[in-house]
Order: C-alpha cells, then structure tokens, then sequence
C-alpha cells in the first residue's frame, strides 16, 4: 500500500461518516471497503499488535496517508459513547501515536451514529432516532 492507492481507495468509499478530510466507520461495515482497505487496515492493527477488541472505528484520512484506529467500547450500549483511546498511525512515516482518554474530563464523545453502520445494521434506526434526539435537544446542529 503506497498513499496513491491508499487516497484512491478511501476515495472510493461511499459510506460511513465522510467529512471534509476523514471518514468514520465501525468496523461491522467494512463489507463496503475496497478489498484492498478492508484486509489493510486490520493488518496494520495487528503489526501494531493491538487486539481487534481494543478498537471499533477507523479513521481514514482523505488527505494524508494516515488513519486512526478508535476504541469506543460503548458504541452500541452508550448513546453518546466516549472515546477511549485513539491509535493515529502515519503510514508515510511508519509511526503511530496513542492517546488514553479514560482519565479525561472531556473525552471526544461519538454522535451520528447511524452514519458509520449500514442500514442493515440492526441498531441503525435507533441511531437514527438517538441523532434526531441530540438535534432536537440542541447537543448537535441540525443537517441541512
């Protein structure tokens, strides 16, 4: 994998979470992935030696040959789950960098979750609801 392909291939992803320079995905819907992306990024866990339940997301950088791999363990039981821990790799440099947020009094805290999954997920029309729920209470802005 080289940071052409890897561009291409996040290119290339319809689903999940897409801003403006990342994507979000849970890793149950990595059926979408290219199949290169979805045997990459699990091989780059475990040359980390980080276990498959120590993460959840990945982060993949539109821009940057980077992604991150993000342990939200309450991602289906908690309706705004917190993040607590985040592996950011720099594919370019073979580095990575790993935060602990589960002493933090202000964890980055996980919203539209209904984006990350598929729609055949069995928890996506709840997250749809808990999204409608925030935007209504105010906890996030409305989507235009």
């Amino acid at each position: 994998m080289d940071a052409k392909l890897f561009a291409k291939l996040v290119k290339e992803i319809k689903t999940g979470k897409q801003l403006p320079d990342a994507l979000y995905l849970h890793k149950d819907a990595f059926s979408e992935l290219p199949n290169t992306l979805k045997g990459f990024i699990p091989a780059v866990a475990k040359a980390l030696s980080i276990d498959e339940n120590d993460w959840h997301l990945v982060k993949l950088f539109k821009k940057d040959f980077r992604l991150s791999l993000l342990s939200y363990p309450g991602f289906y039981t908690d309706s705004y789950p917190a993040l607590h821990k985040s592996i950011n790799v720099d594919l370019g440099k073979l580095s990575h960098r790993i935060t602990d947020y589960t002493k933090s009094d202000n964890p980055p805290i996980l919203h539209r979750k209904e984006t990350m999954v598929l729609e055949d997920n069995p928890h996506y029309e709840h997250f749809i609801q808990l999204t409608n729920e925030g935007e209504n209470a105010g906890y996030m802005k409305t989507r235009a």
